[in-house]
């Protein structure tokens, strides 16, 4: 099993930041049938309302839509 982690002080539907590397790798395991988690804990400043959401790769692909956000800028070789 293939474990993400990704935090926030927000609440369990704050958007959150995956890395292209972060996706290629989850889709990879989703290709190859291999058992991949996203561990999402939210409301991590307060101890009594912290909570955890687990989201396999295929929840993960019904439920949230991936968009492009950054790109990496390298001055010309």
């Amino acid at each position: 099993r293939y474990l993400e982690v990704k935090t926030t002080t927000g609440d369990e539907n704050e958007p959150f930041y995956m890395s292209e590397g972060e996706f290629s790798f989850m889709m990879y395991c989703l290709e190859n049938g291999l058992r991949y988690e996203l561990h999402r804990v939210y409301r991590i400043n307060d101890p009594k309302r912290t909570g955890v959401r687990i989201y396999t790769a295929q929840e993960l692909m019904k439920t949230f839509d991936f968009l492009g956000h950054s790109y990496l800028v390298r001055r010309h070789a």
